[in-house]
């Protein structure tokens, strides 16, 4: 857990969020992150959470699988099973609160690896970054953050490394 924040904060220090503005920008402001899962939002209604004490939110997260999209939005992400909307009540407060909000994107390799093995123009990487974006737009999502927990080292670190480059190319475009 402890190796996850720090790469996390590392990420976030060298390189910002996904989607959130350009790179060459300075910040004149503090960025300071919350995490949001929807394991957790039981105990915490988006209603309740201090959105002066953030910058953003990461709700956390949509994992990658092996057949298309290429990703899976968990049963409890957008409505829980107390039949609350979760995850558009949570966009809309972060919003209304002039924050931005960042779709986590996790967790294990594997999945990464497989969907990364194939970089050939629309290939499986295209169309995972193609998807996932899609889904973060037409949700109201501002970017996304990558949880991937073992980047290992040789091909699969480079399938990880073009699959940053990807996302970033392709969220340089986006106006949030």
């Amino acid at each position: 857990m402890k190796r996850t924040l720090l790469l996390a904060l590392i990420l976030i220090l060298n390189y910002g969020s996904f989607g959130a503005h350009n790179p060459l920008q300075a910040q004149s402001s503090m960025w300071v992150t919350a995490y949001y899962t929807y394991w957790g939002q039981y105990g915490v209604r988006p209603e309740k959470i201090d959105y002066s004490a953030v910058t953003h939110i990461i709700y956390q997260s949509i994992d990658p699988t092996s057949s298309p999209p290429y990703f899976i939005v968990p049963s409890e992400f957008e409505i829980g099973w107390d039949g609350f909307p979760y995850q558009s009540d949570l966009i809309n407060r972060t919003h209304a609160a002039g924050k931005k909000v960042i779709l986590g994107l996790g967790t294990m390799a594997n999945d990464y690896a497989f969907i990364a093995s194939d970089q050939s123009p629309g290939g499986r990487l295209d169309q995972y970054v193609n998807n996932v974006l899609a889904y973060a737009q037409s949700k109201g999502f501002d970017g996304v953050d990558i949880d991937w927990e073992f980047p290992w080292a040789g091909s699969t670190a480079q399938g990880h490394a073009e699959l940053l480059r990807r996302l970033r190319a392709k969220l340089d475009t986006w106006n949030p």
